[in-house]
């Protein structure tokens, strides 16, 4: 899929390739998508690009789990002001209070909604490009 530049980009983090499939599904109706598959993956990405607007995180993964990225992100200067929303399937609460406390702007919990998590990742996008002027 080619690129829009017009469009902003969201980097999809999840080790479940259906996962990933489902995500990128729902936000390329409006946004680029980019996917990774793990941690420390995600981190790659976001350092060697500056066109990422928000990411969507899986907390539970292989390699480097989103706890990891959001404490890495919070810790890197050219990182810490990009928005994450932790996708979890997890409903344990003491994980998506973990994952608010490292960092991350909201939660969203497995099976996700759509349309949902469409309007929770514009509106996220859009509040924090307005905190930039």
């Amino acid at each position: 899929m080619a690129l829009d530049n017009n469009r902003r980009t969201v980097l999809i983090v999840d080790d479940s390739f259906i996962n990933r499939s489902l995500l990128a599904k729902v936000f390329s109706q409006e946004f680029n998508v980019v996917p990774a598959e793990n941690g420390q993956e995600a981190l790659d990405i976001l350092r060697s690009r500056t066109d990422i607007s928000a990411v969507v995180l899986d907390i539970f993964m292989p390699v480097l789990d989103g706890f990891g990225v959001l404490e890495a992100m919070r810790a890197d200067e050219k990182l810490k002001d990009i928005p994450v929303i932790v996708d979890t399937a997890s409903d344990d609460l003491e994980s998506q209070i973990k994952a608010l406390d490292y960092g991350a702007v909201d939660v969203m919990v497995k099976p996700i909604n759509s349309k949902l998590a469409l309007h929770r990742v514009r509106n996220t996008i859009l509040r924090q490009e307005a905190d930039k002027q």
